[in-house]
């Protein structure tokens, strides 16, 4: 399945998997024109592009788990009274490996640079929080997909309603902009 979307996705495209890269750094330059340079949003002392890249690649992932599921029922219906299914693209889409390895990447390198990043011991709560996002992405889709076999509209729905639903989320915003936030 993985092979086949891939395929599918870039077939008749002339940058092909180079959006793989380009998707994520465009949309983190632009978060970071818009809510660093023009909204003047606080970083907490973390580079801006640095934290934009951070929240665009856990949103990204999260999305792409609903997303995916959202559509798994009335895509595989053929498939239902055959074996037993469990929705299969909640983890396996193969941008959000690659936009991770890239964020680590430049966290590598303003590390480096001696940039106000610093090593923490909560990096060792980062799979438990990949692992979170994406059960709640899962449930949700599943969720959604299960609306979607008789409300067919709400598919197309659920992709508008993710994107609103990141300027709601403290994704675009750091800890210090909620009162009595804890600090990491």
């Amino acid at each position: 399945f993985v092979k086949r979307n891939f395929t599918v996705l870039y077939k008749q495209t002339i940058l092909g998997p180079a959006w793989i890269i380009l998707n994520p750094l465009i949309t983190t330059v632009i978060f970071n024109v818009v809510f660093g340079g023009m909204a003047n949003m606080p970083t907490d002392g973390v580079p801006g592009f640095l934290f934009c890249m951070a929240g665009n690649t856990v949103w990204t992932f999260f999305a792409n788990c609903v997303n995916n599921t959202a559509n798994t029922f009335v895509t595989n219906s053929q498939i239902f009274g055959k074996v037993y299914f469990l929705p299969n693209k909640a983890g396996t889409h193969h941008c959000d490996g690659i936009q991770a390895v890239m964020y680590l990447i430049f966290w590598v390198y303003f590390f480096a640079t001696g940039s106000g990043v610093t090593f923490t011991l909560w990096v060792l709560a980062v799979p438990f929080v990949v692992l979170e996002v994406m059960l709640l992405g899962l449930g949700v889709g599943i969720i959604v997909s299960s609306l979607t076999t008789k409300y067919r509209d709400l598919a197309i729905a659920v992709g508008f309603g993710v994107q609103l639903w990141m300027y709601a989320s403290p994704v675009v915003y750091p800890l210090s902009m909620l009162d009595n936030s804890p600090r990491l």
